[in-house]
């Protein structure tokens, strides 16, 4: 799930709970980069079409895949510390505060994608949210998360930059920043020509 769009359209024209699917080739480049090396048991709690568990699964991890819309509400849900060593997702934008903080009493191992410009907000520095934060893995394409996802991997490219976020339980040093190559995925165009194309109905 993501809120990429939230801020630019009205709610009436938003998906149900905010939905933006996850791009498979996103998690891809993240398996590739061994953000998932030390993962075994994960939860996705915000997981839409579960694109986490299908990807992640492929390669033996087992996953756990929650979502609101099926009435698991992950901020009022009890869990144990270590119940799960990964909590992964694609969360809403607009609740991404309390998703991390959340996440951080569940699991040694938070993995989540976001906005980059979170980290221009100065309340992030005092309410913990960058407490343990380990790796930004900077996608270096525009992502359009408005696209339904592709079996191929393939992506629109809009206006939002984004990144994978990693906390570590524990780590204290300063974050350490990576590149994500999502350039050779890039081939849907803009999501209004895409429309134009496939679905001229909706346009």
């Amino acid at each position: 799930m993501g809120k990429a769009y939230a801020n630019r359209k009205p709610i009436e024209q938003r998906p149900s709970s905010d939905f933006y699917g996850t791009p498979r080739s996103v998690i891809w480049e993240m398996l590739d980069k061994g953000i998932f090396d030390n993962s075994k048991n994960v939860l996705d709690p915000y997981c839409g079409d579960k694109i986490f568990e299908q990807e992640l699964s492929k390669k033996g991890l087992y996953v756990t895949s929650k979502d609101i819309q099926t009435g698991n509400d992950f901020l009022e849900e009890k869990y144990e510390f270590g119940e799960f060593d990964t909590v992964a997702s694609n969360p809403p934008f607009s609740l991404f505060d309390s998703f991390v903080l959340k996440a951080k009493e569940v699991a040694p191992i938070v993995v989540f994608i976001g906005k980059t410009n979170f980290l221009g907000a100065h309340s992030r520095q005092l309410n913990g949210v960058w407490e343990y934060l380990s790796d930004v893995y900077v996608l270096d394409r525009q992502i359009d998360y408005q696209f339904p996802v592709q079996d191929n991997g393939d992506v629109g490219v809009g206006c939002l930059v984004t990144c994978v976020y990693v906390w570590v339980w524990g780590y204290k040093a300063e974050p350490r920043l990576h590149f994500i190559d999502m350039n050779k995925y890039c081939k849907l165009g803009s999501y209004d020509n895409w429309l134009k194309k496939n679905d001229p109905a909706k346009y």
